[in-house]
């Protein structure tokens, strides 16, 4: 007789085509709500942050920014913890926490899936590399998440905010430089392939002659993953007598605070470390995968060691029986949800309701149309000082939208917000960094794309354009921060982007000018065929 616990029993048997089969054999079906709603299992909360264009690869640094604050506030209640025994009334017994970077591919393969998950692992290492190499880099993102407040949702949990708001920037990036990582000055960060581990990766702080571990990277095919660093400028060394840094996981005491891998450990790894979890690329058919990678980090022993949470903690005790999740994929949010649901967890859904049109068969309404001029009836002019007074203010964005989701006993609570500042003063201090004259061609081409022989403009339009108060830029800080040279290529498009839309601004002010209404016969198309009522549970 074999007896197992499965949190994805459910859909494994569905992908398999053999629900029915294996039902026969199921003795309690205690799926994920109930399971949650008895205390069982670590609290979780979960944020998603989604940016386009430029603004990608700031929303990739705030992510990664964010989840390393709130993993450091857990290391930080737990040696509170340790150090104040006498805090712990209810016996609740907490693990030393680990920061889990996952993917669902195996590093080093020759799919397209399998090339998309080695990038976006190198991008966590180039994270790693660049504030430990260059504190003052990790200073200005934690400015960032601390500064920055999002309007609706936010991008720390609120125990982590609260904890943040105390310490300067530079002060708590300190911190968590020397919690984390254990670094101090002077080290320099290091990747190293364990030659005694097989598929392991050193992450590490060269001290003088020695290596201090701080983290491993645990992968299918270490050396297909050392080959694509080393074409992007990362450098990797050899280690021949380290022995396996996962495998000391699950010491009382270790300093290895961050693992980063692919699926290969999903499945059956029996540790409570896992506290705080970021997923690098999920696709949307994998939901039972993410159940079993989001059951390693709610794993609790809890109180007395039954596995069971405090309804209501202390502010210690909060971010330890609390999974932080974070995801840096679009497709990330809509599949953990769906597999939530899947287990359980009831959905809150707004009600459709279709449209009854009680009008006559003629419609006795009319609509205005615009007949736009011909081009040969009207010019528009961007030369010299004056045209860019009379344009519109255009708006441009870099900002990042936030979705964050909790358990309530209503099911899924989810919220929505924007994160973004207004950095106008900042981007036009970089202005000696743009290529005008580039600039001025990518215009010259969009005029001949767009047909507009009747608009007219010089070089100096372009400086003017710059430097005008007819627009703004919203985004994050680090959007415009210039460490490399696809820092100049993202500024230069974004300049572009701006004068681009003024351009556009001024022809349509002047076309407008020229534009004749008519008074046409409405029809129903016009009419919507249905409309959100009111928002309703859905139990799976």
């Amino acid at each position: 007789m074999l007896i197992e616990f499965s949190a994805t029993f459910g859909q494994v048997a569905e992908t398999e085509h053999a629900f029915d089969r294996y039902a026969k054999s199921v003795i309690l079906d205690y799926a994920y709500d109930r399971f949650h709603g008895d205390l069982y299992g670590k609290d979780f909360w979960h944020v998603k942050m989604e940016g386009r264009g430029d603004a990608v690869f700031a929303v990739q640094e705030q992510t990664l920014t964010s989840a390393l604050v709130s993993f450091w506030c857990q290391l930080a209640c737990y040696r509170s913890w340790k150090e104040r025994p006498e805090i712990n009334e209810a016996d609740v017994a907490v693990s030393l926490p680990l920061w889990v970077l996952l993917g669902l591919s195996v590093i080093g393969g020759t799919r397209k899936m399998d090339e998309e998950q080695t990038s976006d692992v190198i991008a966590v290492l180039k994270f790693l590399e660049l504030i430990l190499s260059r504190p003052e880099d990790l200073t200005s993102l934690v400015e960032t998440v601390k500064e920055v407040k999002p309007s609706g949702a936010d991008i720390l949990p609120s125990e982590v905010r609260i904890a943040v708001n105390s310490p300067s920037s530079e002060d708590l990036s300190n911190r968590i430089l020397s919690d984390v990582f254990g670094w101090q000055p002077g080290d320099k960060p290091v990747f190293r392939l364990l030659k005694s581990a097989e598929g392991e990766m050193g992450l590490g702080l060269l001290r003088g002659d020695e290596v201090h571990y701080y983290g491993v990277v645990n992968v299918g095919d270490a050396n297909g993953l050392k080959k694509a660093m080393q074409e992007t400028n990362l450098k990797v060394e050899d280690d021949a007598f380290t022995q396996s840094l996962f495998g000391k996981l699950g010491d009382p005491v270790s300093d290895i605070n961050v693992l980063i891998g692919s699926r290969r450990f999903a499945e059956g790894w029996d540790n409570y470390r896992a506290s705080s979890l970021t997923l690098l690329r999920l696709g949307q058919g994998e939901g039972s995968l993410i159940i079993q990678m989001f059951g390693r980090v709610v794993r609790f022993a809890g109180r007395n060691g039954a596995g069971k949470r405090l309804a209501n903690p202390t502010r210690e005790l909060r971010p330890l029986q609390t999974a932080y999740i974070y995801g840096l994929r679009s497709s990330y949010l809509e599949a953990f949800l769906k597999s939530l649901y899947a287990n359980g967890v009831p959905q809150t859904l707004e009600k459709s309701c279709e449209v009854e049109v009680y009008l006559p068969g003629e419609m006795p309404l009319h609509s205005v149309q615009t007949i736009a001029p011909e081009m040969a009836d009207f010019h528009v002019s961007l030369l010299g000082n004056r045209w860019v007074e009379h344009v519109n203010k255009v708006k441009f964005s870099l900002t990042a939208a936030v979705y964050t989701s909790a358990i309530t006993r209503d099911g899924v609570k989810s919220e929505k917000g924007v994160m973004g500042q207004d950095m106008t003063r900042e981007f036009k201090d970089k202005l000696s960094y743009v290529d005008r004259d580039g600039i001025y061609l990518e215009m010259v081409e969009m005029k001949r794309q767009k047909g507009w022989w009747n608009l007219s403009f010089n070089p100096e339009t372009v400086r003017i354009a710059l430097e005008s108060k007819r627009y703004e830029l919203w985004g994050l800080p680090s959007s415009l921060s210039i460490r490399r040279d696809s820092d100049l290529v993202r500024l230069n498009r974004t300049a572009a982007a701006i004068v681009r839309r003024l351009f556009e601004s001024a022809y349509r002010r002047e076309e407008n000018r020229y534009s004749r209404y008519a008074f046409i016969n409405a029809d129903k198309s016009g009419i919507p065929k249905s409309y959100r009522k009111e928002r309703i549970h859905v139990q799976s």
